[in-house]
């Protein structure tokens, strides 16, 4: 069985992959068809007038911004849900075959521990992030299909109003880069969720967090300090740090009396910070501590006793 086929399989027994960010899309996509009717947004005299009115007065930099604004608003809610669906695969994926004993069928196969606790490493590293940002990119190309119906319905111009200034490019290539950037920075939190899973006999999410907890409230109670804690934050939020540059002057745009004036969206690929990120000790030691995790994962699956 090849790597990619082990890959498929994980996406076909783990359904939330593929539904969860793909209902947050319907969700997001029925809302504002909802407010297109509610507003009258394709009649001459309804909410498309207005936006049309609105973009058509604005200047070609605040166009962009406004359009920028509107095309990040729905991606918190994908991250949010990302974030959930990774942390409960990678916490069921080596437990639950062993639940349902299907381990044993797929240790029957001519497929390796290596590759397969690898697979499901790519598949909570990469493909779920993938799939996230595959709906992501499609919900803003509807969003602005809305949009351009409005402006259609209104008698106005969808090109130089919607299209044109609207960044998708850079938008969708800040995301690709934040998608691998996170991946990195939080592979040992992976590893340990995926060595909690392999390890646990039952109840592998408590296994997970309970060490955390009690290293957590023992340093606090010995030591008065919270470095436990610090440390599976910075894990979680940390890539921002380390990965972008935190000058929001990069973004915005200042006039002499030092008020905001527009986003500056040709400068968002600015904000990518790569040898920042590179050179950080933490993403390497972060890497090697993960590898560690991953190992042990392995050695689990392979010599713990199913019977």
């Amino acid at each position: 069985m090849t790597f990619l086929m082990l890959l498929r399989r994980e996406t076909w027994e783990h359904r939330a992959i593929v539904l969860a960010p793909a209902i947050v899309a319907g969700l997001t996509t029925l809302l504002m068809l909802a407010g297109l009717v509610q507003g009258r947004g394709l009649s001459r005299d309804g909410a498309g007038l207005y936006l049309v009115q609105g973009l058509g007065l604005m200047s070609p930099e605040r166009r962009e911004a406004s359009l920028t604004v509107l095309l990040t608003g729905v991606v918190p809610l994908f991250l949010l849900t990302m974030v959930i669906v990774i942390l409960f695969y990678a916490v069921d994926a080596l437990y639950s075959e062993r639940r349902d004993r299907s381990i044993l069928f797929w240790k029957s196969l001519p497929v390796t521990d290596l590759a397969t606790v690898l697979s499901k490493l790519c598949t909570a590293l990469l493909i779920i992030p993938l799939v996230t940002l595959v709906f992501i990119g499609l919900t803003q190309v509807l969003t602005l299909l809305l949009a351009t119906l409005m402006v259609w319905g209104a008698e106005g111009d969808a090109w130089s109003l919607v299209w044109r200034p609207a960044p998708l490019m850079s938008l969708w290539t800040l995301a690709l880069y934040f998608m691998v950037a996170a991946a990195v920075w939080c592979a040992p939190l992976i590893g340990w969720l995926l060595l909690a899973s392999a390890w646990a006999r039952k109840a592998p999410l408590l296994w997970a967090t309970l060490p955390v907890v009690i290293g957590g409230q023992l340093e606090l109670l010995a030591f008065g300090t919270t470095a436990v804690y610090s440390l599976v934050a910075d894990r979680v939020i940390g890539v921002f740090r380390v990965a972008f540059r935190p000058d929001i002057k990069t973004l915005m745009q200042v006039d002499g009396d030092g008020e905001l004036q527009a986003v500056a969206t040709d400068r968002l690929l600015a904000l990518i910070d790569l040898p920042g990120l590179l050179t950080a000790p933490g993403l390497w030691l972060g890497l090697a501590v993960a590898a560690v995790f991953v190992m042990l994962a392995i050695w689990l699956r392979r010599y713990r006793d199913e019977g």
